[in-house]
């Protein structure tokens, strides 16, 4: 009995101690976000992240394995004659993205290979009627083969239309943003950084909807950040995150890009952030943005 008391009695404290460690935690977390609102979401994101990862990685444990020092691929047997292609293109571009955005990582990331469109949008839950050729989303990158839309092309041209065309480089820079601000970005300023770093390295860039419109009709920042992948024309969308870095970087450089990311990543919001480096407001970028063009 006395035993039983006793070990009750330890119970009881151990369990208060943990209830003291949690509130500990919450109670420094919220003077945290005081000055930092973001950064309490950062910490969960980090977390779920990495479930998600696991799960891909779960999901995708009995297909085959094309391994190196920095990326898992992830493939089915008919893709054996893709997969070196794939490892080839990113190892080629993939430190130049990490020049440039400031990024160290030590884990291997996952990249999986999908036949076709159609099970790349199934690992997603998509509509038939929705496709791409690549996406990253929570520290894994996904892609189509390169065998489903490079054609009958000879060895040496799909190498140049794969790098130059293809999803890597963008998607990996997406995974740099996403790491380096512990997820706390918006969707039109991780894919203007997307399409610049890849402007960068490999020279594709989409058609530039964005200068060939009156500037009057380009979407207000809040819709981007709400409704970016609804807005009614992509083109503009996509087009006007790449025009707004772009010139972001030509008047601050990619160190104040970098110092941004930073502060994303210590939980401010963008528009503190952006305040903090350049001086202005998120509202005054964008009408600096417009009248420069």
């Amino acid at each position: 009995m006395l035993q039983g008391t006793a070990y009750l009695k330890g119970t009881v404290r151990f369990l208060r101690l943990c209830a003291n460690i949690a509130l500990g935690f919450i109670l420094v977390l919220l003077a945290l976000s005081v000055k930092n609102p973001a950064l309490p979401k950062s910490l969960a994101y980090g977390f779920v992240r990495e479930t998600a990862k696991k799960e891909v990685e779960f999901r995708t444990r009995n297909w085959n394995s094309l391994k190196s020092e920095q990326f898992l691929i992830k493939y089915q047997d008919q893709d054996l004659d893709n997969v070196n292609l794939v490892l080839e293109t990113i190892n080629m571009d993939f430190q130049k993205v990490n020049e440039i955005l400031n990024f160290t990582n030590n884990a291997k990331i996952p990249i999986i290979v999908y036949p076709d469109s159609l099970s790349l949008g199934k690992s997603f839950g998509w509509d038939s009627d929705q496709s791409a050729m690549g996406v990253y989303w929570a520290g894994v990158i996904r892609i189509v083969s390169p065998g489903e839309w490079l054609g009958d092309l000879a060895q040496g041209d799909a190498k140049e239309v794969f790098r130059k065309k293809g999803p890597m480089v963008h998607e990996y820079a997406h995974l740099v943003v996403d790491y380096r601000t512990r997820g706390n970005y918006t969707r039109w300023f991780t894919e203007g950084i997307a399409q610049l770093v890849e402007k960068e390295i490999t020279g594709f860039q989409f058609e530039n909807t964005a200068l060939n419109t009156d500037r009057a009709e380009w979407y207000d920042l809040k819709d981007m950040d709400r409704d970016f992948d609804s807005l009614p024309s992509q083109s503009l969308a996509y087009s006007q995150s790449l025009v707004m870095i772009q010139w972001l970087v030509d008047e601050y450089g990619y160190d104040d890009l970098n110092a941004i990311l930073n502060h994303l990543g210590a939980g401010k919001t963008l528009n503190q952030a952006f305040q903090i480096v350049i001086g202005k407001t998120l509202n005054q970028f964008m009408e600096a943005c417009k009248n420069s063009y």
